[in-house]
This record gives C-alpha cells, structure tokens and sequence, in this order.
C-alpha cells in the first residue's frame, strides 16, 4: 500500500507540475494512514496502543526520497505530512510534518 500510495503521490505531483502549478500540498495519510487495528500492541481486536514497530520505515522513506527527488526534478515545492522513524530519545514525538522543496537535491527539510 505504501508503494502504492508512493506512486500515486508522485503522479499527482507530475500533473500539478505539467499546469503550472509551483507548491503542491498534500493531506495528512496521503502516504501512510496506518489503522489503529494493525498497530495496536494487543490487537487486531482490540484497540490498544500503537506498536511503532510494526511500520514499514524502509519502505516508508523510500517513498518520501523519491518524493523528495521528484519535487527537485519537477522544480516544485511538495509539503506531505507523514509519520517519521525518530530516535528513542524522542518517544512522545510520533509525527512530523516534511517540506520537501525543489533544489537541494530534493533533500527533505524537518
């Protein structure tokens, strides 16, 4: 699904370039809207809370790189909010926005 949605972004991304358009913005869960089913630490039956470690972060940030890449090339600005992988350090912090914005190589900004 994340694959998917990856590729449905980026098509998204091509027709907003192609009018002209120079700032994209996507919803939250444009990317990734886990269900709370799947990532509960007692579920699928039941609602608990969320077990992070059931993500997919590899292929979660493969797909805002290649987000991130496109905006560089398409010579947009994309603003996607999606969940990030942070640091145990940081474990209240489960979400962040990324702006990715064209030059710098399509390097994300957080």
């Amino acid at each position: 699904m994340l694959r998917e949605s990856g590729a449905e972004v980026r098509r998204l991304m091509k027709q907003a370039a192609d009018t002209g358009a120079r700032l994209v913005h996507f919803t939250e869960g444009a990317i990734c809207f886990p269900s709370k089913r799947v990532m509960s630490e007692i579920g699928p039956d039941e609602i608990g809370p969320s077990d992070w470690s059931k993500a997919q972060w590899i292929v979660l940030q493969d797909q805002l790189d290649r987000i991130a890449a496109l905006s560089g090339e398409l010579g947009i600005w994309t603003v996607i909010p999606s969940v990030h992988q942070l640091p145990a350090s940081e474990p209240t912090a489960q979400q962040r926005v990324c702006r990715l914005r064209p030059g710098q190589r399509g390097r994300a900004i957080r």
